[in-house]
């Protein structure tokens, strides 16, 4: 490939790359948001799962019904707990 002198094709090729990482950064910045919104929405959702699981177990329930509430509380948790650590790392 022959360039002409003029041609400045390093200046071209960093403007090509200043704006391919401002996209980049742009994306991110929406997947960021999109993440935030999606915790924020399990979150509220676990919050109910876990208080309807305690106030059932607050009631009398026969063996299998207290184990499987048990259950998902303990599951509910768990969720709650991986959700938390999504953007802590």
């Amino acid at each position: 490939m022959i360039f002409d002198e003029n041609d400045n094709l390093p200046d071209r090729r960093v403007k090509e790359l200043q704006t391919m990482i401002a996209e980049r950064e742009a994306r991110l910045t929406q997947l960021s948001g999109q993440i935030t919104h999606a915790r924020h929405e399990i979150n509220n959702a676990l919050t109910g799962i876990i208080g309807h699981s305690q106030l059932l177990l607050r009631e009398e329930l026969n063996v299998k019904s207290r184990n499987r509430v048990e259950s998902i509380q303990q599951l509910s948790n768990r969720i709650g707990e991986l959700v938390a650590n999504i953007n802590d790392e």
